[in-house]
This record gives C-alpha cells, sequence and structure tokens, in this order.
C-alpha cells in the first residue's frame, strides 16, 4: 500500500516516544509508550477481552481487541459460542462477524444467524446440507432486505415523493423508531464465518461471506502442524471475485475500480449493505435521509452514481466440510476463526511476514500448547499467544505501540479470534 514506509521511533524535545507506526502522512508521528514486561502482557491481556467457553461441550477460547478508546472506536466485530440444536441433537455453532460502516448488522447476525441456521437447518429434509447452509445464509440476508422493500414498494416512485413525508417515514424516532431500525440495519453490513460441528465430533462445516478467516489446524502423523485455509477471500484482492462481478454487469467499466465493487466496498460479498443490492434510487431517497445515517455523504453518492444494474453484492456463501476422523495426511485439532484485522496489510507489513507464513505460525502456535497440554492449565488462552503474535509481540516496541498511541481515531482494524479445539 502506498502510504506505507518503514517503522521509525524518535524522541521528542519533551523526552515523549514518537512512532510512525510505518503510516507516511494521516497525522503521523504519535505519541507512545514503551511497556516493560510483565506490564506489556498486562495491557495486552487487559484490551483483549479474553474468554474461554463452551459450545455443546466444544472448547472455545476467544480475544476481542481493539485498543483505541472511546465510542467512536468501539470494536463493529461481534463474536458468538453456542449450542445449536439440529433435529433433536446438540451441536456446536461458532461464529466471527465483521461489522462495517457501523455495528448494527453484525450486532444483528450475532444474536438472530444462529437461531435462523438451527431452524433452517432442522426444518429441511430433502436438501443436501451445504445446501441447506447456503440458503440458511440468503434467506437471512432476505429479510434484511425485505423490510426496506416492504416501506417503499416502488423504486420508481420514490424521487416523487414529498421530502418531508419520506423523512418523517425514514426517521420516526418519536414513535419508536421501527422504520429507522430497519433502514439503519439495512445500510449496515457484516462478513460472516460461522462454524458448526455435530454431535458425534466427527463432521465439521464452515460457511463464510466476505473476508474473515477460518483456518484449520491438522496434525500430521509426524507431530508437525498443517494450516489450511477453508474458505475464499470475498474481496478486492482475490481477483475471481472481481472477474466474477465483472461478467455479471458487462457494458459497466468502473465497476470494479480500485480493486472495490463500484469503487466503494471491499468485500465482494456480505450481509446487509444493500445499497449495493437494491437500486440506486433507495439510497438517494431513503438510506441518505437517513439520521444519523452514513458518516460519509459524498463517498457515498459517488459510488450511488455507478450503482445501474443491482444486485452487486451477494449473501452467497462459501461451505466447506471438514471429516475431523482425519486420515493418512493428519488429524484435523481445530480451527481458527478470525476477522480480517488479523491480516490487515498495515499490520502485516510491520511483521515483515507474509500472509501465509503468518497462519502457518498461528497454527504451530496453538498446536504447541495443545501438544503440551498447557491448554489445560487453569487462565490459558489459545487465541491469546495468537492475538499477541498478530501484533509483533516479539518486538516489545511494536506491540507497545499498537497498544499505546495516542490518537484519537483507530489506529488498528477491529481484531477478533476464536480457536475452537475438536
Amino acid at each position: 500500500m502506498s502510504y506505507l514506509t518503514p517503522f521509525t521511533v524518535t524522541t521528542a524535545p519533551d523526552g515523549r516516544l514518537l512512532t510512525n507506526l510505518s503510516i507516511e502522512g494521516h497525522g503521523s508521528p504519535w505519541s507512545f509508550r514503551l511497556l516493560p514486561e510483565p506490564e506489556l502482557t498486562h495491557e495486552l491481556c487487559r484490551h483483549a477481552n479474553a474468554k474461554s467457553s463452551s459450545a455443546s461441550g466444544l472448547r472455545v477460547d476467544s480475544v476481542w481487541f481493539q485498543p483505541a478508546q472511546g465510542k467512536v472506536n468501539a470494536s463493529q466485530d461481534r463474536i458468538y459460542a453456542g449450542p445449536c440444536e439440529i433435529k433433536g441433537e446438540k451441536w456446536s455453532l461458532v461464529g466471527v462477524f465483521d461489522g462495517h460502516a457501523g455495528e448494527e448488522c453484525a450486532e444483528h447476525a450475532m444474536k438472530n444467524l444462529p437461531a435462523h441456521i438451527q431452524e433452517a437447518l432442522s426444518s429441511s429434509a430433502d436438501e443436501a446440507f451445504n445446501a441447506q447452509l447456503v440458503n440458511a445464509f440468503i434467506s437471512f440476508d432476505n429479510a434484511i432486505i425485505q423490510p426496506v422493500l416492504e416501506l417503499f414498494p416502488d423504486s420508481g416512485a420514490l424521487a416523487s415523493m414529498p421530502p418531508e413525508h419520506l423523512e418523517a417515514m425514514i426517521n420516526d424516532h418519536a414513535s419508536g423508531g421501527e422504520n429507522y431500525k430497519k433502514i439503519i440495519l439495512a445500510m449496515r453490513g457484516t462478513t460472516a464465518v460461522v462454524a458448526l460441528v455435530d454431535s458425534s465430533r466427527k463432521n465439521l462445516w464452515v460457511a463464510g461471506v466476505g473476508d474473515s478467516r477460518a483456518v484449520l489446524g491438522t496434525q500430521k502423523p509426524d507431530g508437525s502442524w498443517l494450516a489450511r485455509d477453508l474458505v475464499a477471500q470475498h474481496n478486492g484482492g482475490n481477483e475471481s471475485e472481481l472477474q466474477a462481478i465483472r461478467d455479471a454487469h458487462p457494458a459497466e467499466p468502473d465497476i470494479t475500480l480500485k480493486n472495490r465493487v463500484l469503487g466503494a466496498i471491499a468485500v465482494t460479498r456480505a450481509l446487509g449493505d444493500v445499497a449495493f443490492k437494491v437500486p440506486a434510487a433507495y439510497t438517494r431517497e431513503v438510506f441518505l435521509r437517513a439520521k444519523p445515517g452514513f458518516r460519509v455523504h459524498s463517498s457515498v453518492e459517488a459510488f450511488t452514481e455507478r450503482n445501474l444494474t443491482p444486485p452487486y453484492l451477494s449473501a452467497i456463501p462459501d461451505v466447506v466440510h471438514v471429516n475431523l476422523a482425519g486420515d493418512s495426511q493428519g488429524t484435523p485439532r481445530f480451527v481458527l476463526l478470525m476477522s480480517d484485522g488479523v491480516v490487515d496489510d498495515h499490520v502485516v507489513y510491520i511483521r515483515g511476514e507474509n500472509e501465509q507464513a503468518s497462519i502457518q505460525r498461528w497454527v504451530e502456535i496453538v498446536g504447541a500448547r495443545l501438544s503440551k497440554d498447557q491448554a489445560s492449565d487453569e487462565g490459558s488462552n489459545l487465541a491469546l499467544p495468537v492475538l499477541r503474535e498478530v501484533y509483533h509481540g516479539s518486538n516489545e516496541t511494536h506491540l507497545s505501540a499498537f497498544l499505546t498511541l495516542e490518537s484519537d481515531s483507530k489506529w488498528l482494524d477491529d481484531t477478533s479470534i476464536q480457536v475452537v479445539v475438536f
């Protein structure tokens, strides 16, 4: 990325440490504090919100990390781990939801997608299981879109409706805000990666939209560890995703401008983000009138001009099945579910290690702890050492800067990690 530059530390005349955090411009350099051990580890743990839980007997260790302070900087990620009853059997369901443009859609998915999946998988008898999961994601997304279409069924009539009438319908806060809640949910978006383990613990299904990660940790017969990405990345870094969008809209040359859909959004599949799924009139006449609404109206107006033949995003997940019994190549032992903060270009640049090497290292870190039975120690959390490695924890200066930077805005992407042990 053009704004990235080598990491530097300097000392201000008043003695404060300053770092550019490998960012050129954008307000750098910033003050930070160099933390010695054990204070450094304590600060990491304080921000990590580390938690160990059980999903129908499966161990799930998680972290939910965003060191920037203040409500405006609060994490838009959400995580879930719990039971899922499928046709009378207790399965396990674990998910990571990386919200964007606001937390509302990620919050909605965390609270409601597990139950929706449970109902969909329990009620379908004839359909293949993978297809049932695909349809569960699609129907969940349709339930976000449909309330807006029911409020305003005729997109062609929106431009002729009196503005004051539209705004009264949209911003109905005084009467409970039910319309506004439906509209704001549709304006927000989230990735979703979900792992389902059956009651026998012999089968794993992973379904994902967007660019959150699902990485399988498999122990080979010689005791070493293999990392395997389970679902593709649905974003502008995946050329096949961009080409699929171009093929669906061949007469629109700016459709993947700057490797973003309509030049605006990085993900190519997501829940919500309805502005990319319905005619532009809904954005111009409905979404842009919501108060509070979009944070930057000018950027929304720019991509709306390119919205000619929607939909441009889909909620069709990739679905993968894994036999947990293993084979001659090895035995699956755990899966890492992670938001894309773990592979943010900025953080990868500072780590100085390519993405695949990092993923392999994280699997080896978790695997080593499992092999030594350290995971059974009270207070141990398998996601925490992965988080530390993500933020280059072997370098105290780098980790200190990530944790203590003095800035009014976010300097790191939200980062969530869930480790599910089979």
